[in-house]
């Protein structure tokens, strides 16, 4: 069954001028019988749409459990590069897992991620890293890695190779993760 560009963008949620574009230039499949107006086929033309324009986006999957977080009000010393971050806590004693961040002086200078976060931080009170407030959002354990590399590539912290230019944790070269940009800071 063949059917008009005005019907065939409309069933592909697509543009009339962008599919005329198309078929213009000879680059969406159609027919033209007798020299007359393009016909479409919209099997063919949906299967050609689905492979050379539609990128897929597999989503993410979502925790089993939700903890609901309520906020407390405004959070006094929280540096500008983390204020934007939807429930961002100050550490309390807790045994969640999550991403944390160290911050010296309003600047955030490590990121780190633990199944244990509250347990994670006391580790750094060594002095290796100095730091006057810490900073943590919960995640669950499978998305630790993933949303840690999205923080450090975002923050540059010092203590994760932004200043230094060396960066210690191995699976932070591996590059901007695919799905980076659903992070804006």
């Amino acid at each position: 069954m063949t059917m008009t560009i005005q019907l065939a963008a409309h069933k592909l949620r697509m543009s009339e001028q962008r599919l005329q574009e198309l078929i213009d230039g000879d680059i969406a499949p159609h027919r033209h019988t007798d020299n007359g107006p393009p016909e479409i086929s919209l099997t063919e033309l949906s299967a050609w749409v689905k492979q050379n324009l539609t990128d897929r986006h597999g989503g993410w999957d979502l925790p089993r459990r939700i903890n609901v977080l309520m906020p407390r009000g405004p959070i006094d010393g929280v540096p500008a590069s983390l204020a934007t971050l939807p429930n961002l806590q100050r550490m309390e004693v807790s045994s969640a897992s999550g991403i944390y961040f160290l911050v010296k002086d309003g600047i955030v200078v490590y990121v780190g991620q633990s199944s244990s976060v509250m347990s994670r931080i006391g580790q750094h009170c060594n002095g290796e890293k100095e730091f006057d407030v810490a900073f943590w959002l919960p995640y669950p354990i499978e998305r630790l890695n993933e949303m840690e590399r999205h923080f450090v590539e975002a923050l540059e912290p010092k203590y994760n190779g932004g200043a230094a230019g060396v960066r210690h944790c191995n699976y932070i070269r591996r590059g901007r993760p695919r799905n980076a940009r659903m992070l804006r800071l």
